[in-house]
């Protein structure tokens, strides 16, 4: 689906120049997600209202200091994945087992919700899972003290975005960022 997309590589090259100096690779995808396996975390233009939204209230009650540095979802959502990447050495093979697994169960029940209340309470279950919190903690304290280099890759990253999004004649493209 990606790989019609016009500028794609140029997309993962921006994120990949960002996410190399912490020794892992990035590729467009449906959602945002780390492998562990190959070092490799996905990252998403496509956005879920909810969880987003779910998403930058936990980082804002518990991480408020970085959240005023920064309140952009898709900024917050890959230096998770990165925070995943430079953490996931903390938990043994059972704890990771025991995280994913509790993760499978909250992504089984979300298809089943009714209304997006009963989404988001599910999306905040997993955002308060051990390792999700730790990698979200490691986010922060990234912005924190890294706010000029988060600069520089947004402005190579929104103007990488723009020329993909008018190539693609995605209209409604940049609104969202």
């Amino acid at each position: 689906m990606f790989y019609a997309l016009k500028g794609k590589e140029q997309l993962d090259k921006v994120v990949n120049d960002f996410v190399s100096q912490f020794g892992c690779t990035a590729e467009l995808g449906m959602d945002f997600n780390y492998c562990y396996e190959t070092e490799r975390l996905q990252y998403s233009l496509l956005m879920s209202a909810v969880a987003d939204e779910t998403f930058m209230k936990f980082i804002c009650e518990n991480h408020p200091e970085a959240a005023r540095i920064t309140d952009n979802v898709f900024i917050w959502s890959l230096l998770h994945e990165i925070g995943h990447h430079e953490t996931w050495r903390l938990w043994s093979d059972t704890e990771q087992a025991e995280f994913d697994e509790t993760k499978e169960l909250i992504e089984a029940l979300t298809v089943c919700c009714e209304d997006e209340e009963e989404y988001a309470k599910y999306c905040t279950a997993y955002y308060y899972i051990l390792d999700e919190c730790v990698a979200t903690a490691w986010a922060a304290d990234y912005i924190y003290f890294h706010e000029k280099e988060l600069r520089e890759f947004w402005e190579k990253w929104t103007e990488e975005l723009w020329t993909f999004c008018v190539v693609n004649d995605f209209d409604e493209g940049l609104k969202a960022f």
